[in-house]
């Protein structure tokens, strides 16, 4: 899979990570109104996630950065390329039982914009409920 770049250099100087606002389960909101989360439609039994919260502890160690790389890593989750200086996996799951979409988007929304990127073969797929 090809790997999908979002260059913030027209838009910031730098992209600071650190300068967070919030950080939940699925979601991170910086203070410079970058928010990059994950969405699926929701049905009833079932929950498909990027899990950003398990980045959280190692976003200290990002330097400020201009581009952001998405790397799909296939039936586990993505990996988040900061510049050229160090990269972030995050954990993708699709848990169901199997009857309902699989569909996983990455949104990163910046500057009045919403770029919505395609996400679902990162997911683990663990057949429950």
């Amino acid at each position: 899979m090809n790997d999908i770049i979002i260059n913030f250099e027209n838009e910031f100087n730098l992209v600071d990570l650190t300068d967070i606002e919030s950080i939940k389960n699925d979601e991170i909101i910086l203070k410079n109104a970058i928010k990059i989360y994950s969405h699926h439609e929701q049905d009833c039994c079932e929950h498909v996630y990027a899990n950003i919260n398990y980045i959280k502890d190692e976003i200290n160690y990002i330097k400020p950065f201009n581009c952001m790389i998405i790397e799909i890593v296939e039936g586990s989750g993505i990996r988040l390329k900061f510049g050229n200086n160090h990269a972030l996996f995050v954990p993708c799951y699709d848990i169901q039982n199997g009857y309902y979409s699989s569909n996983l988007e990455l949104i990163v929304e910046y500057k009045h914009k919403k770029c919505k990127y395609n996400i679902t073969p990162a997911a683990e797929y663990k057949e429950e409920y």
